[in-house]
């Protein structure tokens, strides 16, 4: 069965790099284990591609953007990360904003941690608060979720 997206170095490693990512290795491991053990040249950009959808990113991260402003972002949108974090949560929220140094419109990411699941419009107001504090910004014009991890705590 082929999977839609797959490059064809994903499509010869696809054994490898599930396996790779059942173990929990990083994308930086599996791609020097596959150097190392098979010595064949594979494109980074191309290799992280193939890492996310074999991972199953696009399942979990895709979603989270049409999630209702006042419904709760559940816990199988978010991702188990190997890395052990103080905060139970991570949502990486995308940005549109004009700023006083710089004109016409930017894009950037902001990067909430919480403890607990909150609403879609709980986060969005936390960026907007925690944006209007730390950066010089004019106006927001957009904000949406993109992605979300799940820590253990260390």
């Amino acid at each position: 069965m082929s999977i839609v997206g797959l490059s064809k170095r994903g499509t010869e490693f696809r054994s490898v790099i599930k396996g790779a990512i059942t173990k929990g290795f990083s994308a930086n491991k599996t791609i020097q284990i596959l150097k190392d053990t098979y010595g064949r040249a594979y494109q980074r950009t191309t290799f992280l591609s193939d890492y996310r959808l074999l991972g199953g990113a696009k399942d979990v991260f895709e979603p989270m953007k049409f999630i209702r402003k006042d419904s709760k972002i559940s816990d199988r949108h978010y991702k188990m990360s190997s890395t052990p974090h103080e905060r139970k949560y991570a949502t990486v929220i995308d940005y549109t904003y004009e700023s006083r140094e710089v004109e016409g419109l930017k894009t950037s990411h902001y990067t909430l941690r919480h403890d607990s699941i909150l609403t879609r419009e709980e986060i969005e107001d936390a960026i907007m608060q925690a944006i209007e504090e730390d950066y010089d910004v004019v106006n927001v014009t957009t904000v949406a979720p993109r992605e979300g991890y799940k820590f253990k705590k260390p």
